[in-house]
């Protein structure tokens, strides 16, 4: 139709009027016999713009083609079949059945400095149509029996073999704006799926009823956002970016993302009015900064998981009950749903370089709710790692674990502990300290005992010399606050030939609204001499407590050292204990 509208394709009407049998999709199948109305067509091209018609008559593209605007549809092919029931069968409940196919290629064309596209698109449907309005029945089986659609002369037919009620769409997306943002991956939607049998995570393992399914996925997904892209590139041809594929680094700054793998389920009571709803979702990929000189950022195994729930008709200050996975998994895609309890978890390791700083760390995020409807936030930091050049490295030992954190946060508060192994200098020079300090803060008046599952970061966390073994955990053990602690363990200090060591502990507590200051020590060595002649200690240990002013047993310390004292001094020995 003049330069707006080309449309050619290979295609065919069947109105067959001969019954042929079909059963439908449940349990205790009914059947019957139907007549079909079939519609095919392939080898279809499309145009709908301007400055078309943009496909020569055989789909080829046109020497102007660059001159068009508007929607191309390419290689579509098409399968439809109308079915009614015919009197005398088990489907006299039904007044049709619907079925489709149909695949192809859609893309945006003519627009400078935006490219949008599906490539390998399918799309399938498998519905019926209730005598009774509003009546909800299953679709078909055409799994047992195939319907089979001519789509012209001479050319292949399109087979209908879906299995139950079905609306679904998949394809390949490529989405580009100028050389700021790209993206491309598989993506599908599926919706018709009834789930059955599932239970909720509540106190009664209560049954959820009979569920409507909706699906979506994304695979293969890469993505950039910056400057001077698109970075992703398919230089091998195959109309898809795969590892095989070598980026377009040159002057692209900014975001991207990489190998991005998403599951989403969104679940649904069938029963008429209700209003709840359950969400459940998976996304793993990597990302990373790139093109920016001196700075550098990556978080490789990035994985996100969601369990949720909702209600509106939920009392004020309450939560629903969640799906339990963990009872019946759910399957979506190649992903597993299998979390039994309300759930937001994040994890990912992260390096962050600046210059010569490099900071390097795994880090699990989980926010769960109890089974008492109190909600909790888990954070933990392993496999910390700090270096400045040549200079300083923590830990030395590249073998050995690197810092930690594990914090823990309620209504009531947080508690926290930090672990950091320090060494300086070289053992027997002028200057050495190794040593782990430790910070601890518990801002509640609870005791803590909380596990944190660190089975995924590459370190041997729990010291059996097994790395990363299924369920290998940290455990946060504090005693009740509010306090800050600060301890320095297994220290050794030298400095110009003199040396400490021990076990040092420093905090400030709160006991009936007073803040008190606690130093305590122990396994504490000193030794201050020079030509065999000074100070030594041996098995020294104290304790000392400060009291502020205007505390109610009035200002002051209280404490107590011991140990084994030695002055050495003109070759006479005094000794003290």
């Amino acid at each position: 139709i003049d330069q707006f509208v080309f449309l050619r394709a290979d295609f065919a009407f069947v109105k067959d009027n001969t019954p042929f049998s079909v059963s439908t999709a449940e349990t205790t199948p009914k059947t019957g016999n139907v007549t079909a109305l079939k519609i095919g067509a392939t080898n279809g091209y499309a145009f709908f713009g301007v400055g078309g018609p943009y496909f020569n008559p055989d789909g080829t593209l046109r020497a102007d083609s660059n001159q068009a605007m508007g929607l191309a549809i390419s290689n579509l092919t098409l399968g439809i079949a109308l079915m009614k029931p015919v009197a005398g069968g088990q489907l006299s409940s039904y007044k049709s059945f619907f079925a489709l196919k149909a695949s192809g290629n859609v893309a945006l064309v003519g627009i400078d400095g935006f490219q949008a596209s599906i490539t390998d698109a399918l799309v399938e449907i498998n519905d019926a149509t209730p005598v009774t309005t509003g009546q909800v029945l299953p679709a078909l089986n055409l799994q047992a029996t195939p319907i089979t659609v001519p789509t012209g002369i001479g050319t292949p037919n399109v087979t209908l073999n879906t299995n139950g009620r079905l609306l679904s769409a998949s394809g390949y997306v490529t989405l580009q704006i100028s050389e700021f943002v790209f993206l491309a991956g598989r993506v599908g939607f599926t919706k018709g799926t009834r789930v059955t049998g599932m239970r909720l995570a509540d106190a009664s393992n209560t049954l959820a009823g009979d569920l409507d399914l909706i699906t979506i996925t994304a695979s293969d997904v890469n993505i950039f956002a910056g400057i001077g892209g698109p970075y992703w590139n398919d230089t091998n041809l195959n109309k898809m970016i795969d590892p095989l594929d070598t980026p377009l680094a040159a002057g692209a700054k900014g975001l991207i993302l990489s190998n991005v793998n998403v599951a989403i389920a969104l679940l649904k009571p069938t029963t008429a009015g209700s209003r709840k709803s359950y969400f459940a979702m998976k996304v793993s990929g990597n990302a990373a900064l790139v093109g920016l000189e001196g700075v550098g950022f990556s978080a490789t195994g990035l994985e996100v998981e969601i369990n949720s729930a909702s209600d509106p008709t939920a009392a004020a200050g309450t939560l629903p009950p969640v799906l339990n996975f963990a009872g019946q998994n759910l399957t979506v895609g190649s992903t597993v749903f299998n979390r039994g309890t309300r759930f937001l978890g994040v994890h990912a390791s992260i390096t962050l370089t600046v210059s010569e700083v490099e900071l390097r760390a795994t880090m699990d995020f989980e926010q769960t709710t109890r089974q008492n409807g109190t909600k909790v936030i888990k954070i933990a930091l392993t496999g910390v790692r700090f270096s400045i050049g040549d200079a300083i490295s923590i830990p030395r030992d590249p073998t050995q674990p690197g810092a930690s954190g594990l914090i823990f946060i309620t209504n009531l508060g947080m508690a926290a502990e930090f672990s950091v192994p320090v060494t300086f200098g070289t053992a027997g020079g002028d200057f050495y300290f190794d040593g782990d300090l430790k910070l601890a803060i518990n801002n509640t008046n609870q005791k803590v005992n909380e596990v944190f599952l660190v089975d995924n970061d590459g370190e041997d966390n729990d010291g059996d010399s097994v790395v990363d073994e299924a369920g290998e955990s940290l455990t946060l053990s504090l005693q009740e606050g509010p306090y800050l602690r600060l301890a320095a363990v297994g220290v050794t200090l030298e400095m110009l030939g003199h040396d400490v060591s021990g076990d040092f502990q420093f905090e400030q507590v709160t006991r009936n609204g007073v803040k008190i200051t606690r130093i305590a020590a122990q396994k504490v060595t000193v030794n201050f001499t020079h030509n065999g002649e000074g100070l030594t200690l041996t098995n020294g240990s104290g304790a000392f407590v400060f009291y502020p002013v205007g505390s109610t047993g009035g200002t002051g310390v209280a404490g107590q050292l011991q140990g084994k004292f030695t002055i050495t001094a003109s070759g006479a020995d005094f000794q003290a204990q």
